[in-house]
């Protein structure tokens, strides 16, 4: 009963086009946040300039709004695990037994 408990939770059976469609959209509109985001920061930023100076300026201590930075940044970050998540749900069945190393792989980088 184990050894079927643990076959179904790595080859799981029922598809994931659902949740993985969803997971590429959540993506996507990560990423075009995080556009608007660190455009409206640099419009919102006394002094910045998009050619001379850092994105990771509008998220400085001395930055007018590094909250805004912040937020980007993070939903920027959030949209890259939804697309490895996606990613690894579409991965072909000789590669979901991956999953063992792919959990801590993550916390390790």
């Amino acid at each position: 009963l184990f050894n079927e408990l643990l076959m179904e939770a790595l080859y799981p059976q029922r598809s994931n086009a659902d949740l993985i469609r969803w997971l590429a959209i959540g993506s996507i509109a990560g990423q075009a946040i995080w556009l608007v985001v660190a455009v409206a920061g640099g419009l919102l930023e006394p002094g910045y300039s998009e050619v001379r100076d850092a994105v990771s300026m509008l998220g400085a201590r001395d930055a007018a709004h590094p909250w805004l930075f912040d937020i980007g940044v993070a939903i920027w970050g959030i949209a890259f695990l939804f697309a490895a998540l996606a990613l690894l749900l579409d991965s072909p069945a000789g590669l979901r037994g991956t999953r063992r190393w792919l959990g801590p792989a993550p916390s390790a980088y």
